[in-house]
Parts: structure tokens; sequence; C-alpha cells
């Protein structure tokens, strides 16, 4: 098992350096929680760290906007 964090480019009072995101997997396949912001690089940087690895759910803890509004645009990739 696998846990990777990834930090979005949204640092605030609320977020502190960033929102964190969450890719953990084994083999083929990976889980990426709480996608975060609508932010290209963010999105980027997450499909980079899947690499091979297929999300195969995109779990959002609650729907703040730092946290969820990522969420559909990783799910096509299911």
């Amino acid at each position: 098992m696998n846990v990777r964090r990834v930090l979005a480019p949204n640092p605030g009072p609320y977020t502190g350096e960033g929102t964190n995101t969450y890719v953990i997997g084994s083999g083929t396949e990976a889980l990426v929680i709480d996608p975060g912001p609508i932010d290209e690089q963010h999105r980027s940087t997450i499909l980079e760290t899947l690499g091979d690895r297929v999300p195969v759910m995109v779990l959002v803890t609650h729907t703040h906007s730092d946290h969820a509004p990522l969420a559909n645009s990783l799910a096509r990739h299911l």
C-alpha cells in the first residue's frame, strides 16, 4: 500500500499551505481522497502521482470548495 500526499496550490487562512489530497493505492489501482479545488496544475499533479494506476474511487470527505470541486473531473477517469 502506497500513500502519497499532494498539496493543492491554494494557501489561505483555512487551508494553511494548501488542501491535502491523498492518493492511496497498490498494484494497478488507487483511491483519490479530497481531490481539491479546480486547478489545472493540481489536477496534473494528481494524475502524475497516479501514474499508471487507475483511480477506482474519488472520495470527498466534505463539500467545501477546497476539497470537492475537482472530484467530477477526476471521476471521469474511472
